[in-house]
């Protein structure tokens, strides 16, 4: 089902994630090629271990964006999954006070009931009218299951 027959659809976003897939693909060419490339002779060159620390980096980069491109939030009856750069959160819906998606966010927020706050990256302001209707859709998950 589509995310607007299910609403317990997961929340993805649409544009940093390609934006994600795309830098780590280039971060492992690019710096695979400059690997390949940089000249490796002599006292004034990279040697085989410099080569391989500079790909190996582009790969690093790649990881990171792979973790920018799994940001998702997996809603259901219980509650809500919250997956984000680092951490993620298992919450209840009985644990969140409100949600927060101001004009200045990058991102939705989880007010919680004890005063803390839980960012929802999977929302994310770049997406536009989806990421307003999305939020829209956050909004009343919490307020029917609170």
């Amino acid at each position: 089902m589509s995310a607007i027959g299910d609403p317990y659809a997961t929340f993805r976003p649409r544009r940093g994630r390609r934006v994600a897939w795309v830098v780590a693909a280039m971060s492992v060419t690019l710096f695979g090629a400059l690997a390949l490339v940089v000249p490796s002779t002599g006292s004034a060159g990279w040697s085989v271990a410099d080569s391989l620390l500079l790909w190996g980096f582009g790969w690093l980069v790649a990881v990171a964006m792979w973790r920018f491109a799994r940001l998702e939030a997996v809603p259901s009856e219980r509650g809500i999954v919250v997956r984000n750069v680092l951490l993620t959160r298992d919450l209840t819906w009985s644990e969140i006070g409100g949600v927060r998606f101001g004009s200045g966010d990058a991102w939705a927020w989880l007010d919680l009931k004890d005063g803390d706050e839980v960012a929802v990256m999977a929302i994310q302001r770049s997406d536009g009218d989806d990421a307003r209707r999305a939020a829209s859709r956050l909004m009343a998950l919490v307020q029917v299951n609170a």
